[in-house]
């Protein structure tokens, strides 16, 4: 359920909470990527625009430079080299973007500002939680290309993804309507992602123990890219070789993963973690404008499939998904909706 539908008082409350720690006491800190991240995604979920485009306005203010070189981190040049803005205005364009449906300059702002806070990484993203957000925002980013690289959609993608982000954040990418990506500029914005995916990789084998929940997240988001276009699927193998020739690997997690061979059987190992995780799933996101699905020969394999027409349709299907994972009926998760919003 996503946080907008809390009560009024609570709602408020949480907004204020958000509001008061991002814009009072750290956005003077433009560096600090780590609350910049936690704050948008708490208050997207709560979809409160009108503070979203505050912090795009605080984001949108100049710093006048004494010298070009003497860019702050957090910065990035604006107007020339005399001047600069905070590089979380991307973050906050990203969302607002997605409010008005603008995916594809919402897919541009996520990347630059994924790209920024990679290379700065060492000095303002400490915490794994932290990284787990930036991962969250890949994430997040890569399926909405998938959202936009046809007309309909057509995408094989974790139950998780689903509830996390289009029914949490916004369900309008995946309704005909929003503009779709050239076949050109869409394998581009793919590769552009592989590439992010594979710099923080880099930077986490460092430390392979403390981070493999984070990178069992990447691992299986470059799977998935593969799976969802298959023309990345060769170049995915090579990158998993290079992975794994350039560091030593302890986890055997991550080992039969980037010990593969066969891209089909990479997915057959994704497809069986997840059901392991016994949380989540493969989902068959399939527009009914589109005749069959690409991915239909999974559903033989118990791949659930969620068909739709429109978001209501989007949402109450995967409610369905839900309530058989679960085993709570629909009904009675339409009921617990109902009451969260009373």
């Amino acid at each position: 359920m996503a946080l907008s539908n809390l009560p009024n008082h609570t709602r408020d409350g949480l907004i204020n909470e958000a509001y008061k720690k991002w814009l009072f006491e750290e956005s003077r800190n433009a560096d600090n990527f780590e609350v910049m991240l936690k704050c948008m995604f708490y208050i997207q979920q709560l979809q409160d625009k009108s503070v979203i485009d505050e912090f795009c306005q605080e984001m949108s203010k100049t710093k006048i430079l004494s010298h070009p070189n003497d860019l702050p981190v957090g910065f990035e040049y604006y107007c020339g080299n005399y001047q600069a803005v905070p590089v979380g205005r991307h973050l906050s364009l990203f969302f607002s973007f997605l409010y008005s449906n603008k995916v594809i300059p919402a897919i541009i702002s996520s990347m630059t500002f994924i790209n920024h806070t990679i290379k700065n990484i060492e000095f303002n993203l400490v915490s794994i939680e932290a990284l787990g957000d930036l991962t969250s925002l890949l994430e997040f980013t890569t399926s909405l290309i998938f959202t936009v690289g046809q007309k309909y959609c057509d995408l094989c993608l974790p139950r998780a993804y689903l509830i996390n982000y289009f029914e949490a954040f916004t369900s309008k990418s995946l309704i005909p309507g929003r503009n779709t990506y050239s076949r050109k500029n869409y394998l581009s914005a793919i590769n552009n992602s592989i590439d992010q995916v594979q710099q923080l990789l880099d930077l986490l084998f460092c430390n392979e123990q403390v981070y493999l929940t984070i990178i069992l997240r990447l691992i299986r988001l470059l799977i998935l890219i593969g799976l969802n276009e298959s023309s990345f699927a060769q170049e995915i193998l090579k990158r998993f070789k290079n992975i794994h020739s350039k560091n030593k690997i302890f986890s055997t997690k991550i080992k039969k993963y980037l010990e593969e061979n066969e891209f089909v059987r990479l997915v057959e190992i994704l497809y069986n973690d997840l059901k392991e995780i016994r949380c989540d799933s493969l989902v068959i996101v399939h527009h009914q404008s589109k005749s069959k699905s690409k991915f239909a020969y999974f559903e033989k394999n118990g791949v659930k499939s969620l068909t739709y027409n429109s978001i209501e349709e989007f949402r109450s299907s995967l409610r369905k998904i839900i309530s058989s994972a679960t085993g709570i009926p629909d009904d009675q998760l339409a009921f617990l909706d109902s009451l969260v919003k009373s």
